[in-house]
């Protein structure tokens, strides 16, 4: 299954796509830190205010810098076998986290948010996955 898998999904593909989206979310949360997007369209429309908005778009973009981190240092840092293991394992929570990120955009208040943010967490998701079985 997972050979079919990596067959079908290439990972230059999904090294593209996990970057491309990542840059889509970053995009977003300037937008919603700006105040361009008003965030009740953010964290599934739960925010109950401004504050809680900064906390939670914090945490947000410091995960995402981690990912792409993780990303980046599996890609192109991890040059022995032990770093390739420990970023690929890593890749695989990655997934998961982007999985359960999916259900809560699939749950969101607005559905604005379910629509458009529900495809982008789940192809993260498997592009993550993607990369975290790399041979």
């Amino acid at each position: 299954m997972i050979q079919i898998f990596k067959q079908k999904l290439l990972a230059n593909w999904a090294r593209k796509g996990f970057l491309s989206i990542t840059a889509i979310a970053f995009l977003y949360h300037a937008l919603v830190i700006s105040g361009i997007v008003d965030y009740k369209y953010a964290w599934g429309g739960r925010l109950e205010s401004v504050e809680q908005m900064y906390q939670f778009e914090a945490v947000s973009v410091i995960l995402s810098l981690l990912f792409v981190g993780v990303f980046i240092a599996n890609w192109k840092l991890a040059t022995n076998k032990y770093a390739k293991t420990i970023t690929k394992g890593l890749l695989l929570v990655i997934s998961l986290i982007f999985l359960l990120n999916t259900v809560g955009n699939i749950f969101a208040v607005h559905p604005f948010e379910a629509i458009l943010f529900t495809p982008l967490t789940l192809l993260s998701a498997i592009f993550a996955f993607r990369l975290g079985i790399e041979s």
